[in-house]
């Protein structure tokens, strides 16, 4: 901290010039406004824009989630058109021997936009698997799991932990082994959804580069959908900023308030932020710009109206100092209608009266106050002023 020594050796050592000194704290003024200024844009514009980027993002990835929760609900909805069905209900307990071939086929699957569908029968067995190998993009429609059903086995290994619940209404799902895949499971009733149930329909969706592709033309935004690796603990929104056009985005992928082992990633623009920033500094600039000019303004003012006048008075003060005899004042000062007129008008009183009092006591020193005669004083100024002249003119001193 600044000890009074050091206040005092400040203040006397700023400038005498009232004008230096109305300079310096105009400057120290634009200084502390430029610092404010400075100030309200970290700790308060700043922030306010990055809550603004976060919120967006927040709605971003909301309307992505929006959009994978109604394909979850479109394909639960498919799964359930075909497990309540009386075809399909006869299917299941082996009456409808031409079923798997009168409805199913690749085109089929194509047009629902689903690569697989699995029965299961109310004993968890596989009953039936038809569907898209999403390897080699072959159509397969095989009872249980032959050899050309096998790539559909480790989707039905997935599902063993939503049979063992034995669900009595339809559930969905998103796995992430053998690859992600939104999977919606339906009981097999009949058509009126009587029962008693004959086992489990299932429709697998692949979170494929098609779908990404599809979500992304939806929402407008990139989209892309990973497993969350071992080891991550981040919850939460993340936000990537180190690139100053485009910012990643990501979260946990959450669907009917469940945490899923998948990571939602996308990308937005941050031209919204820049642009705000962009006409912040603008701003900064124009009122720095501003404050330079009525600080400006105001030193000009100040010294047109003030600071000349008071030189000037301080001006003729000093002369009148050298010049005793001289009484005049400059009349610029004395028909000021303000506070440097006042003072102006009021000095020439005061040095009117008091060249009268000096008058006064000179007469007092050189007369007698009775008879009015010259005293001695008056004939030894008298007599000396004489005796110079004399000396000067190189005369006798005559009386």
């Amino acid at each position: 901290m600044m000890g009074l020594t050091q206040w005092l050796q400040l203040m006397t050592s700023l400038p005498s010039s009232l004008r230096n000194r109305f300079l310096l704290a105009l400057s120290v003024l634009l200084l502390t406004a430029s610092l404010a200024l400075v100030l309200i844009g970290r700790f308060v514009i700043y922030p306010a824009l990055l809550d603004e980027e976060r919120e967006q993002a927040t709605s971003e990835l909301d309307k992505i989630e929006r959009t994978i929760l109604h394909d979850q609900r479109a394909l639960l909805a498919q799964a359930k058109d075909w497990a309540t069905w009386d075809d399909t209900y006869a299917f299941i307990q082996g009456e409808h021997a031409g079923y798997a071939a009168s409805n199913f086929s690749q085109a089929m699957f194509e047009d629902m936009d689903y690569q697989l569908m699995l029965f299961f029968t109310s004993e968890k067995a596989i009953y039936w698997s038809a569907g898209i190998d999403p390897a080699s993009g072959h159509y397969a429609s095989c009872a249980g799991f032959t050899v050309a059903c096998e790539w559909a086995s480790p989707f039905a290994d997935g599902l063993d932990a939503l049979l063992d619940a034995h669900p009595e209404s339809g559930v969905t799902r998103i796995m992430v082994e053998p690859a992600p895949t939104l999977v919606a499971l339906y009981p097999i009733l009949r058509t009126d959804e009587s029962g008693p149930s004959r086992g489990w329909l299932a429709n697998v969706r692949l979170l494929d580069d098609a779908w990404l592709e599809a979500l992304e033309a939806r929402t407008g935004r990139p989209v892309d959908i990973m497993p969350i690796a071992v080891g991550d603990t981040r919850q939460g929104l993340q936000l990537d900023r180190s690139d100053s056009d485009r910012m990643t985005i990501s979260r946990p992928l959450a669907l009917h308030g469940e945490q899923t082992p998948l990571r939602l990633q996308s990308q937005i623009p941050r031209d919204s932020f820049r642009t705000s920033m962009a006409t912040f500094r603008y701003g900064l600039l124009w009122t720095a710009g501003l404050l330079l000019v009525v600080i400006a303004l105001v030193l000009i003012l100040l010294e047109r109206m003030v600071l000349r006048p008071l030189r000037r008075f301080a001006h003729v003060t000093q002369q009148l100092q050298h010049d005793n005899e001289s009484h005049l004042f400059p009349v610029e000062l004395l028909t000021r209608r303000d506070e440097i007129g006042t003072l102006a008008r009021e000095f020439q009183a005061l040095r009117e009266h008091q060249r009268q009092q000096q008058a006064l006591l000179v007469e007092i020193s050189q007369h007698d106050p009775l008879t009015g005669l010259a005293n001695r004083r008056l004939f030894d100024e008298r007599l000396q002023r004489a005796y110079d002249q004399a000396v000067i003119h190189g005369k006798p001193l005559r009386p």
